[in-house]
């Protein structure tokens, strides 16, 4: 297609419609503007030539493809130019800022996110050391929603229980740390949201005999569109698991999370000594994978696999990765990936200059 331009204003705006990063990505938002106009024409308000009615010249009309494989030269200098007018810079907005305030001392604000549901859009807020309705109790964290639409800029506790987990289980929320990750479903109109508390302790065997240490293997709780219900999800949880650090006694699920279309994925450091895992539950199919080393020397002891985890699209549209940070691998750090589709073993992205 072709591309005129009256005035400042409407180069501006076809540049921020034709890439909408362009106030961050200015070269790379040129190369866009010629790439989908298919030819370079310059704004009428910068070109000499198009100011006295002329054509654009054979070489403002070459290809986008050519013109991409040049070294930048004075069309693409006057189109860098032109775009560095109309852009301004920006981080936030604070002349139109919503200001959401929390407990004191509850670390209010340590993780958030925005959630929107029909006509409602809310800031989810995590506070990791809120306390309770309880003041006795020690802290188990809080989650709170804040509506965008209220004026009063208020926020609302959201429910977090674990009403039972197993067999031999005994739930401790003290010192959970709530709201230490979260998540939201993909889609316009709200998905689920997912909210974790990775110092959530299993009590069970600790308080029959003294003689074993609570299990921190961690919840997280997956709330409706709506984010008046929630489901709480133990994945590390095993019937009649005694041994702090042994297999997924201390795995500490859900101190990093992420949602896709169907996976809820869970990075779980403390898995097996903390080597760490990420765990994977397919919500169609309600399987639950770990994503570990499987003795083949990938990830060693003490590397934290988990400590953050991603997933999506990387390879090709039609298969999801997982991905896994292992932040104490060989005292460097490393990254994992592999595909979610019943692989379980970890596929090393190392670079060759880590070999």
């Amino acid at each position: 297609m072709n591309v005129t331009v009256h005035s400042e204003e409407a180069w501006c705006a076809f540049v921020t419609r034709v890439s909408p990063h362009a106030v961050y990505h200015t070269q790379r938002a040129v190369l866009v503007v010629v790439v989908e106009a298919d030819r370079a024409w310059l704004p009428p308000w910068i070109s000499d030539r198009s100011a006295r009615g002329e054509q654009p010249t054979e070489a403002a009309q070459g290809s986008a493809s050519t013109l991409a494989s040049m070294r930048p030269g004075p069309l693409l200098s006057l189109l860098l130019g032109a775009l560095s007018l109309c852009v301004q810079g920006y981080t936030v907005d604070q002349e139109h800022s919503l200001q959401f305030r929390g407990p004191e001392a509850s670390m209010f604000g340590y993780s958030v996110l925005l959630h929107r549901h029909k006509a409602q859009s809310w800031v989810v807020v995590g506070a990791p050391v809120a306390n309770s309705s309880d003041p006795s109790l020690p802290p188990p964290g809080g989650l709170y929603r804040c509506s965008l639409q209220d004026h009063a800029h208020s926020c609302v506790p959201m429910r977090a229980e674990v009403s039972s987990c197993g067999k031999t289980c005994e739930g401790e929320s003290a010192h959970q740390w709530l709201g230490v990750s979260l998540s939201r479903q993909p889609g316009a109109q709200g998905g689920h949201v997912l909210a974790c508390a990775h110092r959530w302790k299993n009590v069970y065997y600790s308080q029959k005999d003294g003689q074993n240490n609570k299990l921190p293997n961690g919840v997280c709780f997956r709330y409706g569109a709506d984010l008046q219900h929630s489901q709480p999800l133990i994945p590390c949880y095993r019937d009649h698991q005694r041994k702090f650090g042994e297999d997924y006694g201390s795995c500490q699920a859900g101190i990093s999370n992420v949602l896709t279309e169907e996976l809820i994925v869970m990075g779980a450091p403390g898995t097996s000594y903390w080597t760490g895992s990420v765990l994977v539950y397919n919500t169609s199919s309600g399987v639950v994978s770990s994503y570990v080393d499987d003795h083949s020397t990938t990830v060693s002891f003490g590397s934290y696999l988990g400590y953050s985890v991603g997933a999506g699209h990387f390879l090709s549209a039609s298969s999801v990765e997982v991905v896994g940070g292992a932040p104490q691998y060989n005292q460097r750090g490393k990254e994992r990936s592999s595909r979610a589709e019943g692989h379980r073993t970890w596929r090393d992205t190392r670079t060759e200059e880590d070999q």
